[in-house]
């Protein structure tokens, strides 16, 4: 038994501290998603995948652009920036016989980014981090000497347990088949005794379940380390969604103001109730606060306050593969972004920014 107990303790410890070594406040739940940057800036790669090199021009001019923007926080605050994603939309209708270039529809482009605006935060949440994942490691080694100490009394209450649901199946099936003819006496008695087989059950699962590790404590410690992220998540970083040409923007979260900045079509800013860490790829949705800026032209739908469409997308011509169209594939027609994380940050980010420099992107149609 204590083989064994030693092999599993072992086995979780290996996986457990393999887990804290992937856990970088930096780039927590997910960082950079490996290759997806890469392949977006590898001309090779994009043309391959059918993007024209106008496509692929007008992506390294937003991006550009962008990270201007972001350059002028990173000498004058001290933010740190880094990548996290980029992506583009297929072009399997280009493939064989593609239809001639003026009748492709917007080319979609997204980029995100982080900028880490309080180092003394990250500090402190990497320092939580390694002090929660020395506590779990000392309570893997507690729950081995247990289940070694206590090899007996755990077989015991394992066999109680069962010994109750042995006693408890042989009474259904005695009683059982005329429960539905007896009276209420009868019907009370036999539920008076299957609550009894159960509790005991329970019980002893219980005991058992104490030296396995199998504690209830477990589940509140979980919760604590998924607040404790988030807090220090959005106290350390701003995250930047960059999305070009989209058709629809929805956002997820409880509207709580507009505002009215320069240059930008519209800005909303939300509350998200139930932030999620692990989210790969709406990034927004990792913080409780959230900014929308909609750059170009846009129509709010009747039905649904939330959701915006691209005015362009309103027309079947301007998105199909076979209409000729006025604007081309390569022109950027919208941009929307997502500022979310340090609330003073996306503040400061909004007020501060060089707006313009995405703005002249945008072409403007009459």
């Amino acid at each position: 038994m204590k083989r064994l107990v030693n092999f599993f303790v072992l086995f979780f410890l290996l996986i457990y501290k393999f887990s804290i070594a992937q856990i970088d406040a930096k780039w927590y739940a997910t960082g950079p998603i490996t290759g997806a940057v890469e392949s977006v800036k590898d001309s090779s790669a994009c043309i391959s995948n059918l993007v024209s090199p106008r496509e692929f021009s007008m992506m390294n001019k937003v991006r550009a652009q962008a990270e201007a923007i972001f350059k002028k926080f990173m000498d004058n605050d001290g933010w740190e920036l880094n990548e996290l994603y980029e992506e583009y939309d297929g072009k399997s209708y280009r493939a064989g016989n593609p239809p001639p270039g003026n009748t492709w529809p917007p080319h979609y482009f997204l980029m995100a980014y982080q900028l880490m605006v309080n180092s003394d935060s990250l500090k402190a949440w990497e320092a939580w981090n390694a002090e929660y994942g020395q506590k779990k490691i000392d309570e893997i080694h507690a729950m081995a000497r247990a289940a070694s100490d206590h090899e007996a009394d755990i077989n015991r209450y394992k066999d109680s347990a069962q010994h109750y649901m042995d006693e408890m199946t042989k009474y259904m099936s005695a009683h059982l088949p005329g429960l539905a003819s007896a009276n209420e006496k009868e019907k009370d008695a036999y539920g008076r005794q299957i609550s009894f087989y159960q509790k005991e059950i329970d019980r002893f699962s219980a005991k058992q379940n104490f030296y396995n590790g199998s504690d209830s404590s477990e589940a509140k410690d979980e919760q604590q380390r998924k607040l404790s992220d988030i807090r220090f998540h959005d106290a350390c970083l701003l995250e930047i969604t960059i999305a070009v040409n989209a058709y629809h923007i929805n956002p997820e979260g409880k509207f709580i103001s507009e505002e009215h900045v320069p240059d930008i079509f519209l800005v909303r800013n939300y509350f998200n109730d139930e932030p999620d860490l692990l989210n790969k790829f709406d990034f927004y949705r990792r913080s409780k606060n959230f900014s929308l800026l909609l750059f170009g032209n846009w129509q709010r739908s009747p039905g649904n306050k939330q959701l915006y469409t691209a005015t362009f997308a309103l027309n079947k011509a301007n998105t199909d593969h076979v209409s000729v169209k006025r604007i081309m594939s390569y022109e950027v027609q919208d941009i929307a972004i997502y500022l979310s994380g340090n609330k003073k940050a996306i503040h400061q980010f909004l007020k501060e920014a060089d707006w313009n420099l995405l703005t002249q992107l945008v072409i403007k149609s009459s």
